[in-house]
């Protein structure tokens, strides 16, 4: 192996040389080409045209390959001149002529202009039609009109005139063929379908009808191939400006030195070459630079529109994403419209209601699984439990672990509201454990185990407001409400029980009459003077089980009444005549209250309200 290595660079050297030789030769063979069409346009001299095309030719190809092609323009130029007349000396300095305009106008092209493609802004297009093009223009026309000048082919009188139309010739050549073929060069592969070749026919078919009613009818609708480019350049961009100069230029030059048209100025029978030539590319030069410059002008419109596009969906991703971290009714409820208005300690005092919801012995559930699985069935839960939150008008305030706090606000006053904020909290919660349910069922089959959950809700006041420090702010939610929430969602493990709210959640609802409600304890919490009242909310399901809690529930009102006046025995009798109609583990709590109180009676004041020892 290690030997064929020189082998194979001499390969690669061969054939980046043949491919050299081979792009030069292309360009030699393709500026004699252009020669001739030029060599035939010609009427002032044999060697001096109008519009020399092979100029434009060279010049789009240095300025698309590269200046390793320059040797192609000179051996082009020199064998182009010297076959149409075979005079060595000026043949050769002509050729260095044209190859240093091509040169130097590539050169100053690249300098002076985006290099990735000049046409595409307006300055751009600017620089190539002066500064670009002008110089290596003039330069080639004193070069050449001296050479013949010196051999004898150019009288003195005339050779202002050549100097000229040498010059005008070569800019034409410039400003017209190099960007027809830059353009079509660079065209995408996705640029044509039927539709577009048929709209391209129609548009050239327009521009040379338009050529023959401005070149052969003596109306003065000089000016009326402007419209059919403009359409160009709106359909085809840069391929259909510098398509429609082409057709527009060449018919302009062709029926002028046929002296049709009105830049053929006749005087005494004769064209004036000078004053149709001054017309001719007068003409051609501003439907250049109109066109040029105006499909730049576009060309910047609509990168400056897919700049701004782009921008936008950018700040609309951030946005969106900015909102995945703080719901925009946390922003509705500070009273801003965006995100930028967010200062350190906004804050509002609101009603609402807060909902907690957190997996149960999933400690035990992700220790069977590894880090990436527990996170997938985390957010696979939450994917569940989010959609319920938002139907019902709440939203996400923190995910906490497998835990969900959302709040639900009072988006109008409550006096007017058909559902209050502690309506929607319930309803949300119920549709959380249905979801939950059927994503059980799924999870049976497949041979996992059910997951199972507790929801808490509070309702009350609450500060929502910003924390942080000058370099780093976040949304916090302050009250005793998010603790009792938070307390309440633990007392649903205590009991076994999916959904309990407080007595402030119930008395704040207005649609008890959807649901069946249990009052489940009274409980003291720290901090707290008064003790929380804490219900249990059942569907009004008509189902054997809702049947069997309601009728339970029942029983275990009699028996709390029973209860809280220290009759114990009694109560000890209802809790184990609801146990047998609905075998509940909150109902053998009770059992195991009312046991502990017989066996030891609770001392005097007692006031049948459990004290949670937790924060």
């Amino acid at each position: 192996m290690t030997a064929n290595r020189p082998y194979t660079h001499i390969l690669k050297s061969l054939s980046q040389a043949t491919r050299l030789i081979s792009g030069n030769a292309l360009l030699s063979l393709a500026y004699i080409g252009g020669a001739r069409i030029g060599f035939h346009l010609a009427f002032l001299h044999s060697q001096v045209s109008p519009v020399w095309p092979p100029e434009g030719i060279s010049l789009a190809i240095v300025l698309l390959f590269g200046f390793r092609l320059i040797p192609g323009v000179l051996l082009g130029a020199f064998a182009a001149n010297y076959m149409h007349n075979p005079h060595l000396p000026t043949a050769i300095m002509i050729a260095f002529g044209n190859t240093l305009s091509v040169s130097l106008a590539a050169y100053l092209v690249r300098r002076f202009t985006e290099r990735n493609n000049p046409f595409t802004r307006a300055r751009d297009v600017l620089s190539f039609l002066t500064i670009g093009t002008m110089p290596g223009a003039a330069a080639s026309a004193l070069i050449g009109v001296t050479s013949l000048f010196l051999a004898g082919f150019v009288p003195p009188e005339a050779y202002g005139q050549v100097v000229l139309t040498w010059w005008t010739g070569e800019m034409q050549g410039l400003i017209i063929v190099a960007p027809f073929l830059y353009a079509w060069f660079r065209i995408r592969r996705s640029f044509w379908n039927w539709k577009k070749i048929l709209e391209g026919l129609l548009i050239i078919s327009l521009l040379l009808a338009a050529g023959l009613l401005v070149f052969r009818t003596p109306h003065q609708l000089t000016y009326l191939p402007i419209p059919i480019m403009i359409w160009a350049i709106l359909r085809f961009g840069l391929q259909g400006a510098v398509t429609s100069i082409m057709i527009v230029s060449g018919t302009a030059i062709y029926h002028t030195i046929n002296h049709h048209g009105p830049f053929a100025v006749d005087v005494d029978g004769e064209l004036n070459l000078n004053d149709s030539l001054l017309l001719l590319e007068l003409y051609i030069g501003i439907l250049t630079v109109m066109t040029l410059v105006l499909v730049a002008i576009i060309t910047e419109r609509e990168d400056a529109m897919r700049a701004q596009q782009s921008m936008t969906a950018d700040l609309k991703a951030q946005k969106n994403a900015f909102f995945r971290f703080v719901p925009t009714q946390f922003l509705n409820i500070l009273g801003k419209k965006d995100a930028v208005e967010i200062e350190l300690g906004d804050s509002n005092v609101s009603r609402m209601s807060v909902l907690f919801s957190d997996l149960r012995d999933f400690t035990a559930i992700s220790e069977a699984l590894s880090p990436q699985e527990n996170i997938e069935l985390i957010n696979s839960y939450l994917a569940l439990m989010e959609p319920n939150i938002q139907q019902h008008g709440g939203f996400v305030d923190k995910y906490i672990g497998d835990a969900v706090m959302a709040l639900f606000d009072q988006s109008v006053p409550e006096s007017q509201a058909r559902e209050s904020s502690a309506d929607r909290a319930v309803r949300a919660a119920l549709g959380m454990l249905e979801a939950l349910s059927d994503y059980n069922a799924i999870r049976i089959r497949r041979g996992h185990r059910a997951l199972e959950c507790g929801i808490g809700i509070g309702t009350g006041e609450l500060v929502l407001g910003t924390v942080g420090s000058t370099s780093r702010i976040d949304t916090t939610v302050i009250g005793d409400t998010v603790n009792v929430a938070s307390r309440v969602e633990r007392l649903t493990a205590l009991f076994r029980l999916p959904l309990l709210i407080t007595g402030e959640t119930y008395q704040a609802m207005r649609t008890k009459r959807r649901y069946h409600f249990r009052l489940i304890d009274r409980v003291a919490v720290r901090g707290r003077l008064q003790p929380l009242e804490i219900y249990e909310v059942l569907p009004a399901l008509r189902t054997s089980e809702i049947k069997q809690k309601v009728e339970a529930g029942r029983i275990m009102a009699e028996a709390r009444r029973a209860y809280e006046r220290r009759a114990f025995k009694t109560a000890l009798r209802k809790y184990q005549r609801a146990y047998r109609g609905s075998p509940e583990y909150i109902i053998q709590v009770y059992i195991q209250r009312c046991e502990a109180c017989i066996k030891k009676p609770p001392p005097r004041g007692w006031n049948a309200v459990e004290v949670m020892l937790e924060k």
